[in-house]
């Protein structure tokens, strides 16, 4: 059942090292968050929770961030959304549409807290 009132991050990273690194963070900062790595997980996820802040990797194996961006933005309107890349400058403006946040990899953990606090301080 997708519950709306709660503060709820999506995380999709396929790196196991990248999403144990995240997955730990969100656990410190106490965060709910719900993870997946491939299209099958992440289309149940969406479809289970209503999300309020995503931190998507751009290449995933069979679906890329730019399409999650645009399905969330849909189905959770409000959404924000965070993109992680190593291809940074390489993202047209139409795939930077649906995307509030680009953060290129490696980025800061302190930049990723801010901008999930200041989210999360929104919706309550």
């Amino acid at each position: 059942m997708r519950n709306s009132k709660e503060f709820k991050v999506l995380l999709a990273e396929d790196d196991p090292s990248v999403s144990k690194l995240l997955q730990d963070f969100l656990d410190l900062m106490k965060v709910n968050y719900v993870s997946g790595k491939d299209k099958q997980q992440i289309s149940k996820l969406i479809t289970e929770n209503y999300i309020d802040l995503a931190i998507l990797d751009y290449d995933l194996p069979d679906i890329n961030g730019v399409e999650i961006a645009k399905r969330l933005k849909k189905e959770c309107p409000g959404c924000f959304i965070i993109m992680m890349t190593g291809w940074y400058f390489q993202l047209s403006e139409k795939e930077k549409e649906n995307i509030d946040k680009l953060f290129p990899k490696p980025f800061q953990l302190q930049e990723l807290r801010r901008v999930i606090n200041e989210n999360r301080t929104k919706k309550s």
